[in-house]
This record gives structure tokens, C-alpha cells and sequence, in this order.
């Protein structure tokens, strides 16, 4: 029987691959079929051997690169195919988001609220350094003058408070006190005496003129003293060039400005500054603003602007309201940067003026309660550093006061009216105890005290600067 040719066509044709019509995967077919003779089956055997063992070869740079001079006769057709199945399989990383979003969202709260009170503990109080000061004026003129009653009780009693750290409402200790009308030298030694073990005070003279007598006369005496609880390196004291007139007792003074510095920690250095500006006269005869004006235009000028510390920290009795009159000595301070602590606290609100706030004549004072109330005592700050920051972080106006027996006041007062001829208020009576063993509370001066903790940060120059 004989086989047509389109048969043996056909049947060539089902034995043929599919997978490509080149010469090479021809001879591999026909390879496959039988139909190639012993001898080209053999050479192509070996061109396959040949090509499985130059596929395994690493140091093979050229295979893979497109338009080689050897074309591969075995073709990877799984490469596609693995590149495929690997683009498709999702991460690690999005598959623990995608079943544990509410984990995550949770941590990231988490790391924002930390992050906020890191950012604030560095900045407000990581570094910085409190101050806690006490200014006030403890009345104490010598032998009743202007009315100067129970001086004998009243500057022990606030040595003993001095000594127990019991100043302010919340009997908390103090880190400096700026005293003004501590005129006379045997007061002076008292207190100095009854400090906290550590403490440091100025010498009586060290802050006055040269001349100050202090044992009987107030004579060219400033009455200024600083109390520290860190050492002083450096203390000076600087008399008013216009001190008023002899003819009021004003100018027989010596007021002026005292001034020590400090260093609460290495490399802050705060100036403290304590003042007493002249007072009226209380008659018609004279009448002091101008003089007051001068002494607080030269306190700024010659000695507040020329500090070089990083902080300073002015306090006293200024004998000045607090106006918004243009050149009055307390828009002056302002107007050069000083910062009062109380408007601080109270920055939004007028509260500060109050009469309840009133350093002088204070409605709870037992002694100066008949007069009308103003703010004299105060206490300023400012930084003269960019690197330096200083706010008030409180303030407090606590009364002082003791107890004496009746008889003791009822004594200074009837001496007081005996040496006066009068009172000091036609309409004011003084109070007399029925009896004379009974304890009365009086205040510890005429003025009231006013207390401020500041607290003072300052930045380093180098990074991270804190």
C-alpha cells in the first residue's frame, strides 16, 4: 500500500511542537520524533549538553542579555511566570497594617500626646531655676517717728518669721528678700542674726553711704537691705543724686539704689535690685513727684540698663501709684521693659488694682487702715539676654502680723497721740484693748509685703540648646 504525500504531510505536521518555528526547536522535535539520523542526533545531544551547562554557569555574564550571539536553545519560559506570582503576593508590612489598623492608630496617638509633653517639659521646665522674692517694707523708723508704733515687737517677730522660712499664705521658704526701711542698725542686726543656717544678708553699711550713722539718726542712712540664699559676688549701693529737701526730713536721708548679684546656678547670673524713692511730705508745703521722678530716671538709666546679668529682678517702695500717665515712675520702668509681676498674673483683668491688692493703707492693716489705699511696694523683672526667658509663676500679697499684749499697745499708742498732741485722722480712733492682758493681732509694718516666684530659663548656645 502506498501512503500519499499529504498523508506523510499531515502526519509530519502532528508530530511538529507548536512552541516556535525556528531552526533550532525544529531539530529538537525532530529529535524527539525519531526522525533525525544517528549521527545528528548525537551532535545535537551534545549541543544540548553543552547549553545545560552554560546555563549553570554563575560567572556567565552574558546570559539573559537580549541579542547575544548564543541564543539559548532551551528558553526559560518560567521566568514570567515567577516575576508574576511574586508582584502579587502582598508584604509583610501591609498586611500587619491591614489587620492591625486600630493597634496603629492607637500607637500614633500614643507617640503625638509624648511628643507634646516632651515638647513642653523641655521648653517650660526642663533647666529652669525659681526665685522666690519677698519685698517689703518693714517700717522702722527710730523713736516713733511718723507714727511708728510697736517697733520693739514688730522687728523680732518678723526675724523669727524670717528664721522659720514662715513668710508668705503658704508658709513656703523664700530664696530672696528686698527690705526697705530698715533704717537703724540694731534692727538690722536682729534679723541678720535669725537667718536660715546658709543664708547670707548685706552688712548694714555696705548699702548706704559712707557717712550713715544708724544708731541714733537715720542721717544719710538708705534703710536697704538684700537677704539671699545664694552668696553675693558682687554687692554696691549708689545714693540718689536728687534727694528733696532738709525741710521735710526727706532729704536728710539717704536713699538710693542697692544692688547685689547672684548666680542660683553656674552660668545665670541675676541682678538684684532694691529701692526706696522719696515720699510726700503729707502737707501742701512740698510736694516731691518731680524729685521722684528724677530718681527713677536715673535708677533705669544708670544703673538697670547699664547691668550686664542675664536677669534682673528690681524691688522696693516706690512711693508711686501705678498710673498710665506718661512719665510717671511707673509707666517709666514699663516703658524700658521691666515686667511687674502682679499685672502678669493678672494680665487680662484690672484686678491687681484693687483695694484688697493695696500695699499701703491696706483695709487689714492695723496701723495705716485709716488712710486712703494705693500700691506702692512692687516687684519688677526683665531678661537682658535673647538666650534668657523669665515669667512670674506667682504671686502672693499675704499680711503679716503678731500678737502683743494689751497693755504693751495700749502704752505705744497713748505715747504716740502724747508726742503727736493729735491723731494722725481727726475722724480715726485707735483702738485701745479693755484689757490689759489680752492679746491683740497687729500687722508687722504699715506696709503690706509682696511676694513673686519667677522662674528663669536660659537657653544654651549650641544644639539642642537647652
Amino acid at each position: 500500500m502506498f501512503t500519499s504525500r499529504n498523508s506523510r504531510n499531515n502526519n509530519n505536521n502532528e508530530r511538529t511542537p507548536l512552541l516556535s518555528s525556528s531552526p533550532t526547536t525544529r531539530r529538537i522535535s525532530q529529535l524527539y520524533s525519531g526522525e533525525l539520523p544517528e549521527e545528528e542526533r548525537d551532535n545535537l545531544n551534545n549541543e544540548l549538553q553543552e547549553e545545560s551547562e552554560y546555563r549553570e554557569d554563575p560567572y556567565n555574564d552574558e546570559y539573559g542579555v537580549e541579542n547575544s550571539d548564543t541564543e539559548s536553545l532551551l528558553p526559560d519560559v518560567n521566568t514570567d511566570v515567577e516575576t508574576r506570582i511574586y508582584h502579587s503576593r502582598p508584604s509583610f508590612f501591609s498586611l500587619f497594617c491591614s489587620r492591625h489598623k486600630k493597634l496603629i492608630i492607637t500607637l500614633l496617638i500614643l507617640l503625638i500626646i509624648t511628643g507634646n509633653i516632651l515638647t513642653i517639659y523641655f521648653v517650660y521646665f526642663y533647666n529652669q531655676t525659681r526665685v522666690k522674692v519677698l519685698a517689703y517694707n518693714v517700717w522702722g523708723m527710730p523713736g516713733g517717728i511718723g507714727g511708728c508704733l510697736d517697733k520693739q515687737i514688730r522687728i523680732p517677730a518678723l526675724a523669727r518669721s524670717i528664721k522659720n522660712q514662715a513668710v508668705g499664705a503658704n508658709l513656703d521658704d523664700f530664696d530672696v528678700i528686698l527690705l526697705t526701711e530698715l533704717w537703724m542698725s540694731a534692727d538690722h542686726q536682729i534679723i541678720a542674726d535669725s537667718l536660715p543656717k546658709g543664708f547670707h544678708i548685706t552688712g548694714y553699711r555696705e548699702l548706704a553711704s559712707a557717712w550713715c550713722d544708724g544708731n541714733v539718726l537715720i542721717t544719710t542712712c538708705s534703710g536697704l537691705a538684700i537677704i539671699s540664699r545664694y552668696p553675693f559676688k558682687e554687692i554696691e549701693f549708689n545714693m540718689y543724686t536728687y534727694r528733696g529737701s532738709i525741710w521735710d526730713g526727706e532729704g536728710l536721708a539717704g536713699k538710693g539704689v542697692g544692688r547685689v548679684r547672684i548666680q542660683p546656678v553656674p552660668n545665670l547670673n541675676v541682678d538684684l535690685f532694691v529701692t526706696h524713692t522719696i515720699a510726700d511730705s503729707g502737707t501742701t508745703m512740698y510736694n516731691n513727684t518731680w524729685v521722684r521722678i528724677n530718681q527713677v530716671e536715673e535708677l533705669m538709666a544708670s544703673y538697670i540698663d547699664k547691668s550686664d546679668a542675664d536677669v534682673v529682678i528690681l524691688g522696693g517702695d516706690f512711693n508711686s501709684a501705678p498710673t498710665n500717665n506718661p512719665g510717671e515712675p511707673f509707666q517709666i520702668m514699663k516703658s524700658k521693659g521691666l515686667v511687674n509681676s502682679v499685672q502678669e498674673i493678672f494680665y487680662e483683668l484690672d484686678e491687681w488694682l484693687h483695694p484688697r491688692f493695696a500695699t499701703y493703707a491696706n483695709t487689714r492693716n492695723t496701723f495705716s487702715n485709716m488712710y486712703t489705699p494705693v500700691i506702692y511696694d512692687y516687684i519688677f523683672h526683665r531678661t537682658n539676654s535673647e538666650l534668657t526667658t523669665s515669667w512670674t509663676n506667682w504671686f502672693e500679697l499675704p499680711l503679716f502680723t503678731t500678737r502683743i499684749l494689751g497693755r504693751m499697745h495700749n502704752l505705744n499708742v497713748s505715747k504716740f497721740i502724747e508726742d503727736n498732741d493729735t491723731s494722725i485722722d481727726p475722724d480715726f480712733e485707735f483702738e485701745f484693748s479693755e484689757d490689759d492682758d489680752e492679746e491683740i493681732v497687729i500687722s508687722l509694718s504699715d506696709h503690706e509685703p509682696v511676694i513673686s516666684t519667677i522662674y528663669i530659663k536660659k537657653w544654651s548656645e549650641h544644639w539642642p540648646y537647652l
